[in-house]
């Protein structure tokens, strides 16, 4: 009896670190996370970010809006997600001008323009790509 009592117990202890450690996974998701750009535009010939910028988006869970720096700019918007569909409302963002590095405003159009005609997302490991419906996409890590 006292060996049955010893196994059910080893059991619903071994049970038990399994579930803990499965419920405490850390996966990364769209939301509440710091994305950072990486590269964008036609899939087939991307365009890296400038060195030396910083272009962001993080999609607040709670608020229904994404926010983020341009670059130059700071922005932000509403959104809403439908599975793997997203979709981004009309873009404000603050309205200066930079002009270092060479092509940084050119970049900053292009990222808020995609951003907004963003239509699919897919998180691949620690990367976020957002599609566009004209075979564009924006790539983002989170690092």
């Amino acid at each position: 009896m006292r060996n049955i009592t010893t196994i059910v117990l080893a059991i619903l202890i071994a049970g038990t670190i399994g579930f803990t450690a499965c419920s405490t996974v850390n996966t990364t998701g769209l939301e509440n996370t710091k994305w950072t750009l990486t590269s964008y535009g036609k899939q087939t010939s991307l365009s890296p970010a400038l060195e030396n910028t910083e272009v962001t988006a993080v999609f607040d869970s709670g608020e229904k809006r994404v926010t983020g720096s341009a670059g130059c700019n700071n922005y932000f918007a509403g959104y809403e997600l439908t599975g793997n569909k997203l979709s981004i409302s009309p873009i404000a963002s603050t309205e200066m001008y930079c002009g270092e590095p060479a092509g940084l405003m050119d970049q900053e159009y292009n990222y808020l323009s995609l951003l907004q005609r963003a239509k699919t997302f897919q998180i691949q490991t620690d990367q976020l790509l957002i599609y566009t419906d004209d075979e564009q996409v924006i790539i983002f890590d989170n690092k």
